[in-house]
């Protein structure tokens, strides 16, 4: 941003909502719980949409593969598809949904097997980040870019993206768009009341969406990371993942556009000055993070370039639990989790795995 711009900014919006990052306190206080875990599978890449059908099923997405857990607790090959598989959820009644990347969404399996959304609105279903069954049976689908692709995630940040939209689809094939313009929609519950709760990654926000006409709500204005996955928790709460923490470079740096540009033009992506879901680090890596190195150690508090985190919030949005891996951890880049079987599972883009957090725990259905 220039010299000009800025001035203009500070004198004619001086109350303008800035969102300074919050601090991580009281259940938010940052831990290790993520780098104690059970590592319970891994893949050759990154999975996705962790889902559970309530019923004890278990699936996620590997690739243009659906993997569902076995009675020995080993994910093996459910349902390959034509695409790659970008969410995914479960209906409770042996079916699936799937977001498929370039094709839109479609049922696997259950009385509805077949059924595909492939346009809203007059445009492709293009990028789906996230899917949500509602009480009716109604399918609610977060697209967070009609430019890029979910693998292209941080180019859509460095680039302010806001084509993400939210819509409804019928079991007869019909669609509605209920928002658009939102800038990367990456999570999305549908609620027992008949609301829909979303994540807005790039405002770090959480919304609520009811198909009555009415603005969105917005339930949590400001969060200290980039929200993604949400799932049902317990006690009508939900989890939610955080794929990448905010820092003040990275909120810096969304303000120079001219830097950001050449930078984007010029630089391979794995170097950018930007969040990672990685944290695979060589020589070439940027290190203009503040990253605090002692013994050739790096130290937890350091400002983060990728981190780990989940959290359950009660049903007034309050934040119960939380669970990290902190700078120096390396269960980074929290893409998806769930309540399944008595246990709470995740999974981790840096390892390409699903992770054990906590067993023994009331099970929550991700709908």
């Amino acid at each position: 941003m220039s010299q000009l711009g800025f001035i203009f900014k500070e004198m004619f919006f001086p109350n303008r909502d800035r969102h300074a990052i919050p601090p991580l306190d009281g259940a938010m206080r940052p831990n290790s719980e993520l780098d104690d875990v059970e590592t319970i599978a891994r893949f050759d890449v990154p999975p996705v949409g962790l889902t559970s059908d309530g019923v004890g099923g278990v699936y996620c997405a590997v690739g243009n593969v659906i993997m569902k857990r076995n009675d020995a607790g080993l994910f093996e090959d459910f349902e390959g598809l034509d695409g790659e598989i970008s969410a995914l959820a479960a209906d409770g009644q042996n079916g699936l949904v799937a977001g498929v990347v370039g094709k839109g969404v479609r049922y696997i399996g259950g009385s509805a097997a077949g059924t595909e959304w492939t346009h809203a609105g007059g445009k492709s279903i293009l990028h789906p980040t996230a899917i949500g069954i509602a009480p009716d049976g109604s399918i609610w689908v977060a697209e967070g870019s009609q430019q890029n692709a979910p693998k292209d995630i941080i180019r859509d940040l460095l680039e302010h993206g806001n084509s993400g939209r939210i819509i409804k689809c019928s079991a007869s094939g019909e669609t509605k768009v209920i928002t658009q313009g939102l800038a990367y929609p990456s999570g999305l519950v549908c609620q027992s009341d008949g609301s829909v709760l979303v994540t807005e990654a790039w405002k770090h926000r959480l919304l609520r969406f009811r198909d009555d006409g009415r603005a969105p709500e917005v339930v949590v204005p400001n969060f200290a990371g980039y929200p993604g996955h949400l799932s049902t928790g317990i006690d009508d709460g939900f989890l939610l993942c955080f794929f990448a923490m905010r820092t003040h470079l990275i909120e810096f740096l969304l303000e120079e556009d001219t830097y950001r540009k050449n930078m984007i033009d010029h630089v391979p992506p794995e170097y950018w000055v930007a969040p990672s879901l990685d944290c695979n680090e060589t020589l070439l890596t940027p290190l203009q993070f503040g990253r605090i190195k002692v013994h050739g150690e790096t130290k937890a508090w350091a400002p983060p370039r990728s981190y780990g985190l989940v959290a359950h919030f009660d049903s007034e949005a309050i934040a119960t639990d939380s669970y990290h891996s902190r700078t120096n951890g390396e269960t980074h880049g929290i893409t998806s989790s769930c309540f399944a079987n008595g246990e709470l599972l995740a999974t981790c883009h840096a390892q390409k795995s699903i992770v054990r957090i906590l067993s023994g725990q009331k099970e929550g259905q991700n709908v």
